[in-house]
């Protein structure tokens, strides 16, 4: 019997799966995802076939990886990109009196590469900088687009620029520099093949839909890019109507949204129905939504809530997180999901029984899960039973779950603890005694 020898590599899609489970334990925390990424680097060097499937994964949400502690992150991030700009974007930049050339580092001429050049090029925290060519199309792997932070990384590098053309003492940079930079990045995105999945918006202005910066999402010539989104997560003042309106123009096949930190200075009803109307315009346009998250909203609940009616039948994961459930209506909106998978419920506060009682009545396709973090939504005595005699049914069905949730506290779990300690005890009890 002739035994052939086995394969020292692992097929290249297990590989991937194994190095993109490194980065996204906790997907939806970034700093999570800073921290899991350094993972990713010694496997650069392992081997061609290592570097060439771990490279896309490290590019592929690029503008994530800068904190406060390495602001210069993101500035790097752009450089890189430049260098990947062909001779014919170059020129043009000249032609508008921007040489990008004064603070690119490297020379045509020298091909050299090495294993150094790769680590440097990739790992976002180094100072170093790079004397040859970029190694890959960086540009293509992007998926994820922190817009607001490549926003500001771009300013960030345009003053570095405008410092080394003064050295040289050449004109000073133009005011739409800035903008003219933005525009050949997004040009490059687009010629290069980048195939954007995920959209992240924190705009600080009063109103973005006046930034040309912000503008440029609705422009046919960088349609493609951003019409394929799937993932929309958004920030900011409520008055962005503006913003939401440029959105539904633009992305009509979002999947998954995510709403965080509203805020505004003056709060009045006028300010809400707009932005109930604006959001509601952009769920309209929506195909198929299917997840929602809504996190550190301490206004505006009851302004959100009911736009997640156009999408009930299609809505398989709900997460609230630092919620202040204040005026709002009894959730129905919720119970009328019957095809969700999990609710989760993490340290929100003032919602009372009479919200949650369409949510105890209602009867969820098998599987359904609640995931509760906190000690409010405890207080519910009709709530906390209805999750407990669920658990006792089918352990897969009201899980009060902490498996989730990133950062825990020992009140949180002591609470968990003692409620699936009482569920255990009572579980030979008749069924009589769990119903409501």
């Amino acid at each position: 019997m002739i035994h052939k020898k086995m394969s020292p590599l692992l097929v290249s899609d297990v590989l991937r799966e194994i190095f993109l489970h490194l980065v996204d334990t906790c997907e939806s925390s970034d700093q999570q995802f800073n921290n899991s990424i350094r993972d990713l680097y010694p496997c650069i060097l392992v081997n061609r076939q290592w570097c060439e499937i771990a490279i896309p994964i490290l590019w592929s949400r690029p503008f994530l990886y800068g904190t406060e502690q390495h602001e210069h992150c993101n500035e790097k991030v752009i450089q890189m990109y430049v260098k990947c700009f062909d001779d014919q974007d170059k020129l043009f930049l000249l032609n508008q009196g921007i040489d990008v050339s004064e603070i690119l580092n490297y020379h045509l001429d020298d091909n050299e590469n090495t294993e150094g050049d790769i680590i440097k090029e990739n790992n976002f925290g180094s100072t170093d900088a790079v004397i040859n060519p970029p190694l890959f199309n960086y540009p293509r792997f992007l998926r994820r687009l922190n817009y607001t932070s490549m926003i500001k990384a771009i300013e960030a590098w345009c003053y570095y620029l405008s410092i080394e053309m003064k050295k040289t003492q050449k004109d000073d940079l133009l005011e739409n520099a800035e903008i003219l930079i933005f525009r050949s990045l997004l040009r490059l995105f687009l010629n290069r093949g980048a195939r954007l999945q995920e959209l992240i918006l924190y705009p600080d202005q009063f109103d973005p839909s006046n930034d040309e910066m912000y503008t440029s999402l609705i422009e046919d010539e960088f349609k493609e890019l951003f019409a394929p989104i799937k993932t929309l997560e958004f920030s900011g003042m409520v008055r962005m109507d503006g913003l939401l309106q440029m959105l539904a123009q633009r992305c009509h096949g979002i999947e998954h949204m995510r709403v965080k930190m509203l805020w505004a200075r003056n709060n009045n009803d006028r300010l809400v129905g707009i932005f109930r109307d604006s959001l509601s315009n952009l769920f309209s346009v929506q195909s198929s939504l299917t997840s929602f998250e809504l996190t550190q909203c301490k206004a505006y609940t009851n302004a959100i809530l009911p736009v997640l009616e156009l999408h009930t039948s299609t809505i398989r994961y709900i997460r609230f997180d630092n919620v202040n459930f204040e005026g709002c209506d009894p959730l129905c909106v919720l119970s009328n999901c019957k095809n969700m998978d999990v609710l989760e419920i993490i340290q929100c506060v003032n919602l009372n029984e009479e919200m949650v009682d369409p949510i105890i009545k209602t009867k969820f396709k098998n599987g359904f899960e609640v995931r509760l973090v906190g000690d409010e939504m405890l207080q519910i005595e009709k709530f906390k039973y209805w999750v407990i005699k669920n658990s006792r049914l089918n352990k897969n069905i009201g899980t009060i779950n902490l498996s989730s949730v990133c950062e825990r506290n020992e009140a949180d779990i002591s609470i968990t603890e003692e409620i699936i300690i009482n569920n255990e005890k009572n579980g030979n009890s008749n069924d009589e005694k769990g119903k409501l």
